[in-house]
């Protein structure tokens, strides 16, 4: 969604014959109209014009960051930045004005990072000086700061001599541009005009590390001062954007108005996923059936940053995720990798404790677990000091790849313990809700890049730990309850869970204190048996049953074990 800022000329929509801004919305798409000025034409007997005036611009967080490569994707990598028409309407500064859309300014941020993008339609020359630049007021005081701090200025970025800063200070005296060295922007001219991105660090404001820095933050929303210009070494126009709209007397150092960037929260976290607790427990044979997965959460984990330079698009790696009280289910439909005969690896790396890192040394408990069509089950133990253990083998068999439908698909289940001592357990619940922090990746050596899927998409680079295996942010995972209620009188140490509500069949989990013999049957609503699941002798601890009843309806599953029973009352919706 973006944050639409328009500063065409007349009298906009939403905007009152006095002048008051007033906000509209169509469909999901956000308008913000700004108040406007007065502009005099000086004709005799001419109107004055109203000029939108936009002096405060919403910058929206965002949980995916852009590929910082001069190429301004809207489809997704820019889809939800505030959109600021930027051009210099005005013509102040080289009496040349321009449409309101010669320059269109995107902007989002992170807790790391401003990231800004510059579509300059005004400027399809490439062989002059170009030179697109943003000036913070860091503390947003609409002042520079008094020498000799050095903390605030402007940030210059030439297409042919690089990336250049300048201190400003109050009285307007500089100490002159200076190389900064910063290689975190690029431009592009696919379009047939100029385009360019770039990402600015943040820092605390307790660091001052100049101007090429912004100090902002942690918390939001905080509001920095800004302006943003394009310069064009074309006479005469060689201002092409120029925002806020206001007159400068000095293009390069004196703002008479700074621009307020309010920087937001996250509305929300998509990297918080509730995980479900299963009504049906899956085959694990590399075939992922839609009543298996059905009660299953479907997460998009493909790689559309492109963190190996090789971007993919929304769908191409689907996951699917459940659990119960024995297991965590997962299952990666990866329409993307069509051949599994090289080596292909779905990946998923757990902090099982959601402590946002991993263990001290010593304890092998967190860490990763790849499943190489090549070579099984592999896992490594991460150790918070960024050293590691692995990868070794597990030995494990409960993972099964398939290709039955043109493309890789691949099914496993990670045992859920109470003492977890190694990566290739998850040590959660039995108390449900639970939270365990995950990082999701997948391997195909046949792709350019090998990398198809990464999730969350927030990521810098190679860490400086482990390469691509280890998060620079985890996501969360919260494991649910199951919904069932027992309708019958539970007898001690009898334990029989299904869901409430099930969209067809259903998982049932039956644990028994001691070693007993045991009828397991399905009754519909008037008492008739629909089927006996599971009869005979049966020792003691946890059992994993199915049921699929036919038709939809209210169905008790009763639980006979030695002389107690348990019932539950499921409804089946089909």
């Amino acid at each position: 969604m973006h944050i639409l800022l328009t500063t065409m000329l007349g009298l906009a929509p939403g905007v009152n014959s006095a002048g008051q801004a007033q906000g509209t919305n169509t469909g999901e798409q956000k308008v913000v109209i700004p108040q406007t000025m007065e502009v005099h034409t000086g004709g005799v007997g001419t109107e004055p014009l109203r000029v939108p005036l936009v002096h405060e611009v919403p910058v929206p967080f965002t949980w995916t960051p852009p590929t910082i490569d001069g190429n301004i994707d809207l489809g997704s990598e820019w889809a939800g930045a505030a959109k600021l028409y930027a051009g210099d309407t005005y013509g102040y500064i080289d009496g040349a004005p321009n449409d309101s859309g010669a320059l269109i300014v995107y902007l989002m941020h992170d807790n790391n990072y401003i990231y800004i993008a510059y579509d300059c339609f005004g400027d399809n020359t490439f062989s002059n000086h170009s030179q697109p630049s943003v000036i913070f007021d860091d503390d947003n005081s609409h002042s520079y700061p008094p020498a000799p701090d050095t903390s605030e200025g402007g940030n210059g970025i030439g297409n042919d001599n690089g990336w250049k800063c300048i201190w400003f200070y109050q009285d307007n005296s500089t100490t002159g541009w200076y190389s900064y060295g910063g290689t975190d922007y690029a431009f592009g001219t696919g379009t047939g005009h100029y385009q360019f991105e770039i990402r600015i660090p943040i820092v605390s404001p307790a660091n001052d590390l100049g101007p090429a820095f912004l100090k902002t933050g942690p918390a939001w929303p905080d509001t920095v001062g800004a302006l943003i210009y394009w310069y064009d070494q074309v006479s005469p126009d060689y201002i092409k954007g120029w925002w806020p709209q206001d007159h400068h007397p000095d293009p390069w150092y004196a703002c008479a108005t700074f621009g307020d960037l309010i920087l937001l929260p996250p509305a929300s976290n998509p990297y918080e996923i509730s995980v479900p607790y299963a009504s049906v427990v899956p085959t694990i044979d590399g075939s992922i059936g839609s009543g298996e997965w059905a009660d299953a959460v479907s997460i998009d984990v493909s790689d559309t940053s492109g963190w190996d330079d090789y971007k993919n698009n929304p769908g191409d790696c689907i996951l699917y995720a459940k659990h119960d009280n024995a297991f965590l289910y997962l299952a990666y439909d990866t329409p993307k990798d069509l051949n599994m005969a090289d080596h292909s690896q779905p990946s998923i790396s757990i902090d099982d404790n959601n402590s946002g890192d991993w263990p001290p040394p010593g304890n092998y408990s967190e860490g990763v677990n790849g499943i190489g069509t090549s070579n099984g089950w592999w896992a490594r133990a991460y150790f918070n000091d960024g050293t590691y253990y692995g990868w070794y083998n597990t030995g494990r068999t409960d993972y099964a790849f398939g290709n039955s439908t043109g493309h890789v698909q691949c099914e496993f289940k990670i045992p859920i313990v109470s003492s977890d001592t190694k990566p290739e357990d998850l040590g959660a619940g039995p108390a449900w809700p639970d939270t365990i922090g995950v990082f999701i990746y997948y391997f195909d050596n046949g792709e350019p890049g090998w990398w198809i899927a990464g999730w969350p998409q927030v990521r810098s680079g190679y860490s400086a730990y482990y390469g691509w295996t280890h998060p620079d942010v985890f996501g969360k995972w919260i494991l649910e309850p199951g919904t069932g209620v027992s309708d019958g009188s539970a007898s001690p140490g009898v334990s029989l869970i299904a869901p409430a509500v099930a969209r067809g069949g259903f998982g049932i989990t039956l644990s028994l204190p001691a070693e007993t013999d045991l009828r397991l049957s399905l009754y519909d609503a008037t008492g008739r048996l629909v089927s006996v699941i599971a009869e005979g002798r049966f020792e003691a601890g946890k059992h994993e049953f199915n049921a699929n009843p036919s038709s939809g309806g209210v169905y008790i599953l009763r639980a006979d074990a030695g002389s107690h029973a348990v019932s539950q009352k499921v409804t089946v919706v089909k």
